[in-house]
């Protein structure tokens, strides 16, 4: 966890500071007239360079970068995933808890404990590798489990939701493609279609369609798809009653 946060807050920095450097050049390049014809023309294109550096960095950080961090999160968690090769069904027979101070409240996260046959180890004791602040299973119930058999005290329960790396990876990763796919429609539209109104037009239309699906993915991934559907229902409900009071 030390590693992700330390990637976080270096890209975090590093793209505060590539757009304040993006924008305060642009603030250069307006106050500079455009109809200059003396010795000083080297002055736009000397900020014409910086800011075409300036947006190759920014949207190589936001788009390679992002989704990078994203597939080295989802890969490291399917490597540790792969780890849990035995199988087993167990039993479980209580809940173990810790407080969790990360999120935007505090509160008690809870892991499953489960007691199972483990081939060539007898009984074990195993606690869910995935923490969560809803108890999933009850007491006594019976649940497939996953686990490795090196170390056996940590396994992997199906339908226990996902872990923190793959949810951080596939985040990133979602982030990085979308970035990537308004940058390519963008100059798509720059070559295609002439007249800029109708192509802030249909840029403006297309970012508010990708910013939707972004965070429906995310909803999807951190909520869960049960829960992220009922929100969007009644969301989509909130339109429909707005829309016809109107």
């Amino acid at each position: 966890m030390l590693f992700y946060t330390i990637m976080i807050l270096i890209l975090g920095i590093l793209s505060a500071g590539i757009t304040v450097f993006f924008f305060f050049r642009w603030r250069q390049n307006r106050n500079v007239p455009e109809d200059i014809n003396t010795e000083n023309t080297t002055v736009p294109a000397h900020i014409s360079i910086f800011t075409r550096l300036g947006t190759a960095l920014f949207l190589l950080v936001f788009t390679v970068g992002f989704m990078s961090v994203g597939v080295y999160f989802l890969y490291s968690s399917c490597q540790e995933d792969l780890r849990y090769s035995g199988e087993a069904n167990g039993t479980v027979v209580e809940y173990t808890r810790k407080w969790d101070t990360t999120g935007e409240t505090s509160g008690y996260l809870y892991a499953p404990v489960v007691r199972y046959q483990a081939e060539g180890n007898g009984i074990c004791m195993g606690t869910g590798n995935v923490w969560s602040s809803r108890r999933s299973f009850e007491i006594g119930e019976q649940i497939t489990i996953r686990y490795n058999p090196d170390q056996t005290d940590i396994v992997s329960i199906e339908g226990n939701g996902l872990s923190v790396g793959f949810k951080m990876g596939f985040g990133f990763f979602l982030f990085g493609f979308t970035v990537s796919i308004l940058v390519l429609i963008f100059f798509a539209l720059k070559l295609l279609v002439h007249n800029q109104d109708t192509r802030n037009r249909i840029m403006g239309r297309i970012c508010v369609l990708l910013i939707g699906l972004l965070i429906a993915g995310v909803w999807i991934v951190l909520a869960g798809l049960k829960l992220a559907m009922a929100v969007f229902a009644l969301f989509g409900l909130y339109v429909l009653i707005h829309r016809i009071r109107r």
